[in-house]
């Protein structure tokens, strides 16, 4: 079973991580993406996979049993969905949409940390101080951006999680996240039987 890849998202030239490796945007299309209303959520550390939804959706998702760089300790399954595209419009599905859809199907979706207008790369930076919303002791790896209204996606990687990795995880001894309590999980978000790298 074959889907659309999701689409590269480029970082934001802001700070240092703005300024190493490839997949920097530019000025002017990060303007375009600030430019209004915003949510921005917590960019999971794992392994994006995706799968068909009717035959209209593609859902995308991070699968997350297995440690990277960030320890995850509490999370609520091992598949996180983070994005639904609509396949009859080529867009993808606002926050409130997609929550909806993967609240029916029991896929928990990637946290939300915040949704207004950005009046400053100083508070997109600050995102960077905090916590892991599933993790009770590191740090996010990053922040994803997502402008729904113009569909326009960036990143921001928190420079220590780019310079920290020197190995690739499978390179190393594997490790597995954890789950925050033994839950009864529908197994869509528990088994990556029905879904494709993406």
């Amino acid at each position: 079973m074959k889907v659309q890849n999701y689409q590269k998202i480029d970082r934001l030239p802001i700070g240092l991580q703005g300024k190493i490796g490839r997949n920097i945007m530019d000025e002017a299309k990060m303007q375009r993406l600030l430019s209004g209303t915003v949510e921005i959520e917590e960019k999971l550390d794992g392994k994006t996979i995706g799968t068909s939804f009717l035959p209209k959706y593609v859902i995308y998702a991070e699968y997350l049993k297995y440690r990277h760089s960030v320890k995850y300790d509490k999370l609520p399954a091992w598949i996180i969905g983070f994005d639904m595209l609509d396949l009859n419009t080529g867009r993808l599905l606002e926050r409130e949409e997609k929550t909806r859809l993967f609240r029916n199907i029991g896929l928990p979706c990637v946290p939300l940390l915040f949704k207004g207008r950005i009046k400053s790369q100083q508070e997109l930076t600050a995102f960077l101080e905090r916590k892991s919303v599933f993790s009770t002791t590191e740090k996010i790896e990053g922040i994803v951006i997502k402008n729904y209204d113009a569909q326009l996606f960036g990143k921001i990687v928190s420079y220590e999680f780019i310079t920290g990795i020197e190995k690739h995880w499978t390179k190393q001894q594997i490790i597995l996240n954890q789950l925050r309590q033994k839950l009864v999980v529908p197994s869509l978000a528990m088994s990556t039987e029905l879904w494709t790298q993406a």
